[in-house]
């Protein structure tokens, strides 16, 4: 696979904790995926290559956590973003290999499956990333569980 491309139908899991209130509440008697799903600090939001895992599972932090997935295409279909104001250019998203390596100097596990959703230009302001949280949460929101949490 090439550094820079990531196949159309790749599968993209995402690692939600069991925390039901802040990242998939109850709403009108339907579970509800929150934006909170997508929360990064960097605002480059990790994923896991589905190609790359055995299973799903794989990609839980902890093992009461759930997946939720996306397609490489469904993130590069938001086109609607606007870097500033109302009018101009809009950002373009895609997905980038970013694999973890053996002794890496953040003391990350090693996980060669690591990819990044990433803004060109980058985000100059969090309100701007927050338009792209809502836009997963609505993508993810038209399925259910890849797999749910567990109580454990």
């Amino acid at each position: 696979m090439p550094d820079s491309l990531i196949d159309e139908a790749e599968s993209l899991y995402r690692s939600v904790p069991n925390n039901a209130e802040i990242y998939f509440p109850i709403v009108n008697g339907e579970r509800k995926f929150s934006s909170q799903v997508f929360n990064d600090k960097g605002q480059r939001i990790s994923v896991d290559i589905g190609s790359l895992r055995n299973s799903p599972e794989e990609t839980k932090f902890r093992i009461s956590d759930g997946i939720v997935y996306l397609e490489a295409r469904e993130v590069r279909s938001i086109t609607d973003i606007r870097i500033q104001g109302n009018d101009g250019p809009c950002y373009v998203f895609d997905v980038f290999p970013r694999p973890v390596l053996h002794g890496n100097e953040m003391g990350l596990p090693e996980n060669l499956a690591h990819a990044q959703i990433e803004a060109n230009p980058n985000f100059v302001t969090s309100s701007r990333f927050k338009k792209l949280k809502e836009a997963l949460a609505v993508i993810i929101n038209q399925r259910s569980w890849l797999v749910e949490p567990s109580s454990q």
